[in-house]
């Protein structure tokens, strides 16, 4: 009973973090939905959301110059948080109040970033709208991330799962990851968020991964992957990742690309870039500017359904490729120079110091000038790591002890004899600790990892079971292409049916993959111990 309680508690807890589920999207109609409208004479380009003729929703604009906002609306008033890009590359993100902008951040062309605060009387593109106040502050470091993901598959153009063919099975089409491979690079975010239409950042794509939103929703004007790849891959990306719109999507049918015409007459895909689909739970990942790995399960994996090619996207943790402004290292150089004055000026009191000690006195400099570099007439020997790591440039404390009690000369001959000595003696101690730590590395550490055996993988609880007699073929696999069939949309977006009580928990699929496939070799890969198992064997995890 106490078991059972606990269960029912878990359940209701899991159900009470759920997110909220995503709202019904907006009829469509002429003066309603989402419209990419242009205009022929002004040449701005209009891609969002309308209610009944004005923007209301999240919306992006573009105007001849080259000037964007991305933001939301209401009834046609910006408000609410947005991201306008001067022509200059430059780009404000922040808040909106009627149309004006209130507090943010400001990025000037280089990347450098700024604490922004304006009074909200003017809008951004007006003349003379300058912020109250803007402080420069340092570049933040991308976070590490993993998202999960599953390889979308190329299939020639025309088969659609609710043609008869592919019902009855008479025609069987088999996965194609020819496109498939690991890639790596830093990555951006389509301009618009749709790729709909050709990318208005196709300059910040080329040669980097492109995230791009999945959408927009039925009853909208469908769009298709292939449609989405297809500008991505004009625009030079190396790779493309699809970002699902529903908190509470799961992997329950495979993704495809459609090979051929995009439409009747219209441009030919030839997909030559590899292309993911992740969850929206995983978007917090995907970091504007940072590098980023696409990774790949081998074929054939274990943890994936039969037919399926699973991986992940990874942010390694990672400093900001952005340095400092202009003027900030200016000022962090002024403020290095002021220290090295006042250090000097410290110094030339010294010195005369043990002028006038030496003159009334007479001896050698006094002890505290005993370690510095104007005494010893190497100027900034500090800056020079050589000339700090020298052991000559040092005083000899063992000379300077023996010369109390013998003769200069001799006194220099015995301490540099210890100091040969000495020497010796350390590298012996430095040579056994290695000696010592490298035999236990090789009995300890080498051997037992060579020895441990593969970790057994485990499908994520959010995949299809994978089934040993399936055909790994889509001809009466369900396949999602992004766009409706028949009047009715297939978001790709299923629950799988719960899992039986006396099956055993799965694992995560990070777990899986980042203990078997990402750190083995293939040959450790191909043969684990489930793929072994009997035919009706229960799953190990």
């Amino acid at each position: 009973q106490q078991q059972q309680q606990q269960q029912q508690g878990d359940g209701q807890q899991q159900q009470q973090e759920l997110p909220p589920p995503l709202a019904p999207p907006p009829p469509q109609d002429g003066e309603t939905g989402y419209h990419v409208v242009t205009d022929p004479e002004s040449h701005t380009v209009f891609s969002g959301f309308l209610h009944q003729g004005v923007p209301h929703g999240r919306c992006s604009l573009r105007w001849r110059e080259g000037s964007e906002l991305h933001a939301s609306f209401d009834h046609g008033i910006l408000e609410g948080h947005g991201r306008y890009i001067f022509a200059d590359r430059s780009e404000f993100r922040g808040s909106f109040q009627d149309g004006r902008p209130t507090s943010g951040f400001y990025l000037d062309s280089m990347g450098v970033r700024h604490k922004a605060q304006y009074d909200g009387r003017r809008a951004l593109w007006e003349p003379g709208c300058e912020p109250i106040s803007m402080e420069e502050e340092p570049p933040q470091p991308y976070q590490e991330g993993r998202a999960e993901s599953v390889a979308m598959t190329k299939c020639p153009a025309g088969l659609r799962p609710t043609d008869p063919a592919a019902q009855n099975g008479s025609v069987q089409v088999i996965p194609d990851y020819s496109h498939i491979r690991n890639v790596t690079g830093r990555l951006v975010w389509a301009r618009p968020q749709f790729a709909d239409i050709p990318l208005w950042n196709a300059d910040e794509v080329r040669g980097k991964l492109v995230a791009i939103v999945r959408g927009p929703r039925a009853p909208a004007p469908a769009v298709s992957y292939s449609r989405k790849l297809y500008h991505a891959q004009q625009a030079g990306a190396i790779g493309v990742v699809l970002v699902d719109v529903d908190p509470r999507g799961k992997f329950g049918v495979l993704p495809r690309l459609e090979q051929g015409p995009l439409y009747p007459g219209g441009p030919v895909l030839d997909a030559k870039i590899p292309a993911c689909f992740v969850l929206h739970r995983h978007a917090h990942c995907l970091q504007e500017g940072g590098l980023h790995h696409m990774v790949f399960a081998p074929p054939g994996h274990p943890a994936a359904p039969p037919g399926w090619r699973i991986g992940f996207v990874m942010c390694p943790r990672q400093e900001s490729k952005v340095g400092l402004s202009k003027s900030k290292a200016d000022a962090l150089m002024a403020e290095f120079f002021n220290a090295r004055k006042q250090e000097r000026q410290q110094e030339d009191a010294l010195l005369k110091e043990k002028k006038a000690k030496k003159a009334v006195h007479g001896g050698d400099a006094p002890e505290e000038l005993s370690g510095r570099e104007w005494v010893s007439g190497h100027i900034f020997d500090s800056l020079n790591p050589l000339k700090q790591a020298d052991p000559s440039k040092q005083p000899s404390m063992t000379a300077a002890m023996l010369s109390k009690v013998t003769t200069k000369q001799r006194a220099e001959e015995i301490s540099e004899s210890l100091d040969k000595s000495a020497a010796m003696f350390q590298g012996l101690v430095q040579g056994a600790l290695a000696t010592m730590t490298g035999e236990a590395m090789h009995n300890n550490v080498l051997k037992g990892f060579a020895s441990a055996p593969p970790a057994e993988p485990s499908a994520p609880a959010h995949l299809p079971s994978p089934s040993s007699e399936a055909t790994p073929t889509l001809g009466g696999a369900t396949v999602d292409r992004g766009e409706e069939y028949d009047g009715k949309r297939d978001m790709g977006i299923q629950v799988d049916p719960p899992t039986p009580p006396d099956s055993p928990p799965k694992a995560s699929m990070l777990a899986s993959l980042g203990t078997t496939w990402f750190f083995a070799s293939p040959s450790s890969v191909s043969s684990p111990a489930s793929s072994r198992r009997a035919p009706n064997s229960p799953r190990r995890v």
